[in-house]
């Protein structure tokens, strides 16, 4: 499922399942570049929601260390914390001053300190973990309408000649030249390939084998079906049945099977570099379920070479005829070269179930919702016209003359490097390509070319009674039961995207029904900075006689009048210049009477004399307004 597709092959902003791993999740499926702006937004609401878990630990944290009979510089530190919780740095920094003062309950600012560590770390976690948690893949579901799939194997009773069933696999030529490309850049990870150890150079043993799950295919229903395919195959000599020699050109003839009826012939006539002739045999030689042998012949002998070689398929000799002379080539590959007899196991599992190609419908895949619940029809019927033979043979076939690595790889015209080409290296080439072509059956019935098509029976469109495929029909079931992948796409999983919103709707809730119900965990307001202003404020007030009644009902206070201020910030330097008597100086800041307030202070309070004079701030008497 590698294959990215093309804008009208897929559908965005429709629900679907995203295959991943051996489950499915529910996802939607938006541009990359909206992609982008949701994974900001929904950044940006993740931090809200830590803010107001934040701002509640620090709400109800005062509140209760507040009221637990604190000391002074507890409770200082609190009302830091409270007033400085929009900022968890400003909150660390103010701490750090409160760890010496407070040696004896150090605990209380690191408590404070490591919660607003724990707050700083989890906002940057956001801007990490909500792009991984929010957009899981790069895929959408297909649209039905761009799936095609000629008819060309499963359905050839529906052709009406050989020429429309050669035209029809012509279509797929490009899928298997796709997948001989992808393949050279495949991982390993599911696929090995291993040469058996051989003490006769002559004899080579190649086994194999990989699979692909139902993320692999893009199968949006089917989470644990996987498919295995094993392989085998060995050099066999026996199939050689004759080797004649005309005018210095070699021409060799095999018997498949050891059966004449299915006789093959290569010659160095064949021109260009080596390539293989794939045959696939209805007659199992290895029993077993989904077991189906094939042969593979090489046409490399009378080739010329760089270098030498000792492979089987590749052996040299000296070449010392005149053409040698022509193109400056001193080997050339020996007739008589040894064909491949081999075998390949392709199984499909599910529940704990097994079946081949042709039994899948016993799965009962109720998932993909078809009727009576069985694999839909579609699937099953492009699976069996690719597996008809093992897809290695079709992937041969399909690569035509640059179906082997040395043809790729080092030729130059009919000349190649012997020396570096190797059957395991083919074999290799051919494997890795078969597993691509494997994963990405679903994704290239989009990939069809549209000309080309006339007459050819299209297998994603429900046949007409007489079996045949129209063009026209309606489509299949399971047509679109699989996904398009494209970096264009970004897959998001709905249930972050619901889940993200619906808590910080509920943080936020939260935070305001503690703050504005009625409970005992109200008392914290009483830390903020405006209402402990206005205690400062009402103190001043006490000493000119004079009661504003400050309304304290919300989170902040209110003076009931537009007076000025009667208290003001100032250093404990401008105080001593002021006030010269006041003896030892101090550092640090504190809140001293405004001009106003002193004015006030030193007006008398009425006419009548047997009520003193207002004393000044500090002085211990007792003002009032006139």
């Amino acid at each position: 499922m590698d294959i990215e597709g093309v804008n009208h092959t897929y559908i965005l902003l429709k629900r679907f399942r995203f295959p991943i791993g051996n489950t499915t999740r529910d996802a939607i499926a938006v541009s990359s570049s909206s992609g982008l702006t949701l994974v900001s937004l929904y950044t940006l609401m993740v931090k809200v929601a830590i803010g107001q878990i934040w701002t509640a630990i620090v709400f109800l944290g005062a509140a209760y260390f507040i009221r637990k009979n604190p000391t002074c510089n507890r409770a200082a530190a609190t009302a830091g914390v409270y007033n400085a919780s929009a900022s968890q740095t400003s909150v660390i920094m103010l701490l750090i001053s409160y760890l010496k003062p407070m040696g004896g309950e150090i605990w209380y600012p690191i408590l404070w300190a490591v919660l607003a560590v724990l707050a700083i770390a989890g906002t940057s976690a956001a801007s990490i973990l909500i792009p991984k948690l929010l957009v899981i893949g790069h895929a959408a579901p297909v649209n039905p309408s761009a799936v095609y799939y000629p008819g060309n194997l499963l359905n050839d009773e529906a052709l009406p000649n050989n020429t429309t069933l050669a035209r029809a696999f012509a279509l797929t030529v490009p899928y298997f030249l796709r997948a001989a490309g992808q393949g050279e850049l495949t991982p390993r990870n599911s696929i090995v390939v291993e040469q058996e150890n051989s003490t006769d150079p002559n004899f080579v043993r190649i086994n194999y084998n990989y699979n692909v799950t139902a993320a692999e295919f893009g199968l949006q229903h089917a989470p644990g079906l996987i498919f295995y395919a094993n392989g085998s195959c060995y050099t066999e000599y026996g199939w050689l049945t004759n080797s004649t020699e005309t005018g210095g050109i070699s021409t060799d003839t095999y018997s498949r099977w050891n059966d004449s009826s299915k006789q093959v012939k290569v010659s160095g006539n064949d021109g260009g570099p080596p390539f293989a002739i794939f045959a696939g045999n209805s007659q199992i030689t290895n029993p077993g379920i989904g077991n189906v042998s094939y042969s593979i012949v090489a046409s490399s002998a009378g080739r010329p070479s760089y270098t030498a070689s000792n492979d089987p398929w590749y052996l040299t000799t000296l070449f010392n005829n005149t053409f040698n002379n022509q193109i400056g080539l001193d080997f050339l590959v020996e007739s008589g070269r040894p064909a491949l007899s081999c075998w390949e196991s392709d199984i499909f599992t599910y529940q704990g179930k097994k079946a081949d190609e042709f039994s899948l419908t016993t799965f009962n895949l109720a998932p993909f919702a078809s009727p009576n619940n069985v694999t839909p029809p579609f699937l099953t019927d492009v699976i069996q016209s690719l597996m008809t033979y093992p897809i290695i043979v079709q992937v041969g076939i399909g690569l035509g003359r640059s179906n082997l690595k040395s043809a790729t790889s080092s030729a130059l015209g009919h000349a190649f490097n012997a020396g570096t080409s190797s059957i395991f290296q083919d074999l290799e080439f051919l494997v890795m390509a078969s597993y691509v072509a494997t994963k990405n059956m679903f994704v290239e019935t989009t990939r069809f070319p549209l000309t080309g098509r006339d007459d050819i029976p299209d297998v994603a469109r429900t046949p007409t009674t007489d079996s045949s495929f129209n063009n026209s029909n309606p489509l299949r079931n399971g047509t679109g039961d699989f996904v398009i992948t494209d970096p264009g796409i970004a897959t998001l999983s709905i249930q972050v995207l619901i889940a993200i919103p619906v808590a910080m709707a509920a943080a936020v809730g939260a935070v305001f029904l503690l703050k504005y119900l009625p409970s005992q965990w109200r008392v914290s307001h009483a830390l903020n900075a405006t209402v402990l202003y206005s205690h400062l404020h009402e103190r001043e007030e006490e000493k000119v006689g004079k009661d504003e009644n400050w309304n304290r009902e919300g989170t902040v206070a209110f003076c009931p009048n537009d007076d000025l201020a009667l208290i003001h910030p100032a250093s404990y330097q401008e105080q001593s210049d002021q006030e010269p008597s006041k003896g030892k100086k101090k550092k640090g800041y504190h809140w001293l009477p405004t001009s106003r307030g002193k004015e006030k202070a030193s007006r008398p309070l009425s006419n009548d004399p047997n009520i003193p004079a207002a004393s000044t701030p500090g002085s211990g008497g007792v003002t009032k307004e006139e």
